[in-house]
């Protein structure tokens, strides 16, 4: 079993920047990543995808929770002592508003036992699990707007300069496989600014784990800046064994909490201001995620933890009962 806590783990969150709309809006971008996946030793695949619930609480703010899972199992009375279980549960949540994105997201696999022992009349060697439970799921918090670069002591045309506040604050932890295709949990938070009038020149950055940063975008009074943020938050686990004679893992879990929010401030010089689209102030802090969202991670990572517990103490007893 491996155990690692850090931010940004696992790179495997597809990281091409996404493009902005134009327009103010809130939007939590569909994909074919999100589902809860098990195969039996013995044949047959369960597959459930994600479901995405979106919420407006306001006008101006988003909801999400994300959820996922799948189960299933084989036994062979006569041949072979117990079963094999295998299971995957993905859960998560988000809130989003202009400036501002939260979420967590968690994944919990477990395809257990590794063999089932022989009956007593049964001469074949052990039955070696080659199943599976793996779950995979991708949420994208994004915000899109725009504005106008207005000032009642500067004339239109004169040259001024944005100040972009750029901060992603998260964690994650994951245990099981080693980190990689069948294990990660990572997030990232990308953001950009352009001039329209200039729009082969806007400025970028890449955010990921635990980073601050500022960016500093040229323009001039009158023009029009459309602004763009995108949230990623990234978990997948693969429990039991990649393909057959592979190494075996009874367990994957991953989780990934953002719930502190990744945050696009503006600062401006004296005298000029930001009329956005969506009325949102750029220049004062964003408001953070819904309390209820802060330790969400955590916290289905230690309901993880308890589940995972008690499968082991339910093995166990099975085999001592078969002893």
């Amino acid at each position: 079993m491996r155990t690692a806590v850090a931010a940004g783990l696992a790179a495997l969150l597809p990281l091409c920047p996404p493009a902005a709309t134009g327009v103010a809006s809130l939007t939590v971008p569909a994909n074919g990543i999100s589902s809860c996946k098990t195969s039996k030793a013995d044949g047959g695949l369960t597959n459930d995808p994600a479901d995405f619930a979106v919420t407006s609480p306001t006008a101006d703010t988003r909801e999400i929770t994300v959820a996922a899972a799948a189960s299933d199992g084989s036994s062979f009375p006569g041949l072979y002592e117990g079963s094999f279980a295998y299971s995957c549960v993905v859960t998560g949540a988000g809130s989003l508003a202009y400036g501002s994105a939260a979420g967590t997201l968690s994944v919990d696999a477990a395809s257990t036992p590794d063999a089932l022992q022989p009956t007593p009349n049964n001469p074949n060697d052990p039955f070696s699990n080659s199943g599976y439970a793996r779950g995979e799921a991708l949420l994208q918090l994004q915000f899109d707007d725009g504005g106008t670069v207005v000032s009642d002591t500067l004339a239109a045309g004169t040259p001024v300069e944005l100040v972009l506040h750029l901060e992603l604050a998260s964690s994650a932890l994951a245990t099981g496989p080693p980190l990689g295709p069948l294990l990660g949990a990572s997030a990232t938070f990308f953001a950009s600014a352009t001039d329209v009038a200039a729009p082969g020149a806007p400025v970028e950055a890449l955010l990921i784990g635990n980073e601050m940063t500022t960016r500093t975008l040229s323009t001039a009074v009158g023009r029009t800046v459309e602004i763009h943020g995108q949230l990623s938050l990234h978990v997948v686990g693969h429990a039991g064994r990649e393909v057959p004679g592979a190494l075996y893992y009874p367990s994957a879990i991953a989780a990934v909490d953002a719930s502190n929010t990744a945050l696009f401030q503006l600062s401006l010089p004296a005298g000029v201001a930001f009329e956005s689209e969506s009325g949102h102030d750029y220049t004062t802090a964003a408001a953070p995620g819904e309390p209820g969202l802060v330790g969400a991670g955590a916290a289905a990572l230690a309901a993880a933890r308890r589940a995972r517990r008690a499968r082991q103490r339910t093995a166990r007893g099975a085999g001592a009962a078969a002893g």
